[in-house]
């Protein structure tokens, strides 16, 4: 799917949260991993608490997504140069290692200026582990270690499992009440296999709703 054009750039919604599509959009990413984690979890926020979601923010500048239809349904995409930040919502970054988007872009000074929360999700530090290997590279690792200021500025700190909160609050010195784990499994095919939660409750009911995927009571982070 191309660059959007027209109406469908405006989000029509009104709700508090903006988050940031560039990682679906990288080239090193594409499909898989981080591009992957970033659609199935706007995708599930949008599905589960579709009053929260403002806008999706894609960066013109990087190559177009596909197999969105549903989020450019839901009349939420909006080009990031394009976008209103509102003031007392909250700008979510997937990714914010993602060193293909300038700073000044994934953290945009309208944000800042309108006071916007700040929440980020760390997949990992491996880089940050193994320097050596990762960050040999002086103007890498000066790119690097901005955003992990940017991490340790945040308001809070989402992250894929429980040694990635260690890791966060361990190395980046962030303090645990500002890190939440959401987990990785957003997407509807990681469900609990319904014939296993018979058998551990018989005659009784699943439990499974209808968009349960059975890990956890908010796999979005942002619920109440």
């Amino acid at each position: 799917m191309g660059h959007f054009r027209g109406t469908s750039v405006r989000a029509v919604n009104g709700g508090p949260v903006a988050i940031d599509l560039s990682p679906a959009q990288s080239g090193a990413y594409r499909e898989r991993g981080v591009a992957r984690h970033t659609l199935d979890f706007t995708r599930a926020v949008v599905r589960r608490h579709p009053e929260l979601v403002g806008a999706l923010l894609y960066n013109p500048r990087l190559p177009p997504l596909g197999g969105i239809e549903a989020l450019v349904a839901s009349g939420r995409i909006v080009p990031v140069n394009d976008w209103c930040a509102q003031s007392g919502g909250v700008i979510h970054l997937i990714s914010p290692f993602e060193l293909d988007v300038p700073l000044r872009t994934a953290w945009p000074r309208a944000a800042s200026v309108a006071g916007m929360a700040l929440v980020v999700t760390v997949h990992d530090l491996i880089p940050e582990v193994f320097p050596g290997d990762y960050l040999a590279d002086p103007g890498l690792r000066r790119r690097w270690r901005a955003r992990r200021e940017l991490i340790r500025a945040a308001d809070h700190v989402f992250t894929l499992s429980q040694s990635g909160t260690a890791d966060v609050v361990e190395r980046l010195g962030v303090a645990p009440s500002r890190v939440t784990v959401v987990g990785a499994g957003c997407d509807d095919r990681f469900r609990r296999p319904e014939e296993r939660v018979r058998r551990a409750n018989p005659g009784g009911d699943t439990g499974l709703g209808p968009d349960d995927t059975g890990l956890g009571p908010d796999d979005t982070g942002l619920g109440p």
